[in-house]
């Protein structure tokens, strides 16, 4: 079906963003319909107005510039538990290319460890704020002036968020945050990869020391993310019935079975899954 909104994803590093930009969107999105950029604003001023207004996914990082701009888009985000998202930010520092041309090669020579990474927050003294370790994710959904008594207040601070934001996701249910999009918001079931994820992290230790930094610097995302699980939680659970259930059982099958590489090609995998769709009861 076609899309009847605009849907604006403002991107916090680190959170599957990459997946949803650059697997999954081109796999749902028609190519005119979406703008991926980390110079947002810019974009969107050389595409003109009338294909402006023919967008209905614009996804980057900063997006909140954008917010003047299309006052009745549909906001999204996906944020993650803040001590898994700080060690990835030190990991994708260390061993992502992009990152390593950028700040990379000093982490090494520095020897810099992940507490030191964190208590200096160096990605984004160097430039890098979406890479922030030091509650990003809090300013992102509650803006950069929120006032951190808000936080002592859950319910204050899920009214926050609904105001900003259509449907926030946890990267730790990154497939049922786009499954409820489609149950929801019509979005299509696709099957893709997974983008950037580290295979260092398997065998990376955190120190006790380095745990213990992370968490003082976030105590207000630890807040949020606890926040935006239950409302996300609130949210599925509204929608979820027995034939959402099956239906999610089919996509969830089709997406492991895909990534595993039980089927010969995308095409092979795409038409197995529509026929497994096909068969179940309407």
């Amino acid at each position: 079906m076609p899309f009847q909104h605009l849907y604006i994803f403002d991107h916090i590093s680190k959170t599957a963003g990459t997946t949803l930009k650059f697997s999954y969107v081109p796999a749902a999105f028609d190519a005119a319909e979406a703008l991926i950029s980390d110079s947002l604003e810019q974009s969107i001023s050389s595409l003109g107005r009338e294909k402006a207004a023919s967008l209905r996914f614009i996804g980057g990082h900063r997006a909140a510039s954008l917010r003047s701009l299309f006052p009745k888009a549909r906001w999204l985000t996906l944020v993650r538990d803040p001590v898994e998202r700080a060690i990835s930010v030190y990991l994708h520092a260390c061993h992502h290319p992009e990152a390593w041309a950028l700040i990379g090669r000093e982490v090494k020579a520095r020897g810099l460890s992940l507490k030191a990474f964190v208590e200096e927050d160096f990605f984004f003294r160097c430039g890098g704020e979406p890479g922030s370790v030091k509650n990003q994710q809090t300013r992102v959904l509650l803006g950069p002036g929120y006032d951190a008594r808000i936080l002592d207040d859950p319910r204050a601070v899920a009214e926050i968020i609904r105001s900003r934001f259509h449907l926030c996701g946890c990267t730790e249910s990154f497939e049922k945050f786009l499954f409820l999009l489609h149950v929801t918001e019509g979005w299509p079931l696709v099957l893709f990869t997974n983008r950037l994820v580290r295979k260092e992290r398997l065998t990376f230790q955190p120190d006790p020391e380095a745990l213990a930094v992370i968490e003082r610097f976030n105590r207000h995302d630890a807040i949020l993310y606890n926040c935006v699980r239950a409302e996300f939680n609130r949210r599925l659970a509204a929608v979820w019935t027995a034939e959402v259930g099956r239906l999610w059982q089919a996509y969830i099958s089709a997406l492991r079975d895909y990534r595993a590489g039980a089927c010969e090609n995308e095409v092979a995998a795409s038409v197995a899954f529509e026929d497994r769709l096909a068969s179940m009861p309407s």
